[in-house]
């Protein structure tokens, strides 16, 4: 089995992304992850991952509703800088959020509305990675500690 350790999960607000993929690294892990891309130095990533021999396991896409029609295309979009990115770092897989049904009820977009609007985006989310040979994965998180109003919050949603 392969592990792969979030770096900002762990080490948010704990010193530079470098210190910390360092000290992964001597912990013997040999991948890291991290949410965005957007806030980071990836020539800084790429360097570090070829001087440590690290492989980069996965990293978010941009924070944009994929369950509300009106963002659909800013979300492809962003997904196809996403991809640029993780070509740059030798990246096979992709993390998408599923969106808040908070963001989407403020808009008057109903559950069962974003539910088939992220499905679409997905499906064309899909034949964009496919062509780039990337996965994208779609990821549950929890509305009960820290992710409230959050689309797919149980295992079986995502699935």
């Amino acid at each position: 089995m392969k592990y792969s350790v979030c770096v900002d999960a762990l080490y948010r607000n704990k010193g530079s992304f470098s210190d910390a993929v360092q000290e992964i690294k001597k912990a013997g892990y040999g991948a890291v992850e991290f949410w965005g891309w957007w806030d980071k130095d990836i020539d800084e990533i790429q360097k570090l991952k070829d001087e440590l021999n690290l492989e980069i396991a996965a990293f978010c896409t941009m924070f944009v509703n994929p369950g509300d029609k009106e963002c659909q295309d800013e979300y492809l979009e962003e997904l196809k800088k996403s991809i640029d990115v993780a070509k740059k770092l030798n990246c096979s897989t992709i993390i998408s959020q599923a969106g808040a049904d908070v963001q989407s009820a403020q808009k008057r977009i109903t559950r069962k509305q974003h539910r088939k609007t992220l499905i679409e985006t997905m499906k064309k989310a899909a034949e964009i990675v496919e062509c780039e040979g990337i996965t994208i994965v779609i990821e549950p998180l929890n509305i009960l500690v820290d992710h409230p109003g959050y689309h797919l919050w149980f295992s079986v949603d995502g699935f």
